[in-house]
């Protein structure tokens, strides 16, 4: 029995920007030719190993005429390798449309815990979203003033001392 491998290697980097909030991309490497491709969408990704599972097959049939001759399954072999090719970007697309639906799940799930959250720190009497916003602008406020009135305070003791403490 024969036995060959391909193996690939997936990083997943997630990006996070005001602009467009978190996004996650990513980057595949075919272990064997070390071959990379960037990719935003897992599909992508699928596609990349597909070609190279497929390159591999066909690499290793050879010529399908001395494969008839050796082996009576080539022929069958050859079909289920271009089955694979039409129907590779089919289940690559079902793939990321999984991701999708998971995603979508997950921020769905975040929303009810920040909803569970702020229901539970608006019973305790804590503030929360808007009420901690607008807390935090009064204190960055609240900081600037502090910062004026020292600045006076310094002057007002630096001019006592200049006039001799009078």
């Amino acid at each position: 029995m024969t036995r060959e491998m391909t193996s690939f290697v997936v990083r997943f980097v997630r990006e996070v920007s005001e602009e467009q909030g978190a996004r996650w991309r990513g980057l595949i490497q075919h272990v064997q030719s070390g071959t990379e491709q960037s990719f935003a969408n897992f599909p992508q990704a699928v596609q990349f190993m597909q070609g190279h599972v497929v390159e591999q097959t066909v690499g290793a049939l050879g010529d399908e005429r001395q494969m008839s001759e050796k082996n009576p399954f080539a022929d069958l072999t050859g079909e289920m390798t271009k089955l694979w090719g039409e129907w590779g970007p089919r289940v690559a697309e079902m793939w990321g449309q999984a991701a999708q639906q998971m995603m979508e799940q997950s921020a769905a799930f975040r929303s009810q815990v920040d909803q569970a959250v702020g229901s539970t720190l608006k019973t305790w009497g804590l503030p929360t979203g808007a009420d901690q916003d607008a807390i935090l602008t009064h204190l960055d406020q609240l900081g600037k003033q502090i910062e004026v009135l020292t600045a006076r305070v310094e002057a007002l003791e630096s001019s006592q001392q200049k006039n001799g403490g009078k």
